[in-house]
């Protein structure tokens, strides 16, 4: 019910700034380390704009890391997938800021994003290897 409840609060509200993150690329793996913005919200939770910034900072942070990985690989593709995408705050920020960035973007269109997905992959899995 909370990130329910999180999604309803930045809803309709347009975000003002994204908050301080910190992305690691640098032992093979990216990393993203969100506590810096989880301590700016906690200082700002008051504000009817904290939850917007929040989710702004999100999908900044996945976009910036996104094309840091595209960038190592020569990728243009980026598949969004599992029920976070089921909160449509931070799916039509991720969206908007991934075609900005040039990616083509791919997701689900006839299938859930979440565990009813991977319940249908595992029935698959098991009607052709049983």
């Amino acid at each position: 019910e909370a990130p329910m409840r999180f999604e309803a609060a930045a809803y309709g509200t347009q975000a003002a700034n994204t908050y301080k993150y910190a992305i690691d690329d640098h032992s093979g793996l990216v990393e993203i380390d969100m506590q810096p913005a989880f301590r700016q919200f906690w200082h700002e939770r008051k504000s009817p704009l904290a939850p917007a910034n929040f989710h702004l900072t999100i999908a900044a942070a996945v976009c910036e890391t996104a094309g840091l990985v595209a960038g190592k690989n020569c990728l243009n593709n980026v598949i969004l997938s599992g029920g976070v995408f089921q909160n449509t705050v931070l799916l039509g920020m991720i969206l908007k800021m991934l075609k900005k960035a040039g990616f083509n973007v791919l997701m689900h269109e006839k299938l859930p994003p979440n565990d009813g997905s991977v319940a249908l992959g595992q029935a698959f899995f098991a009607a052709n290897n049983l």
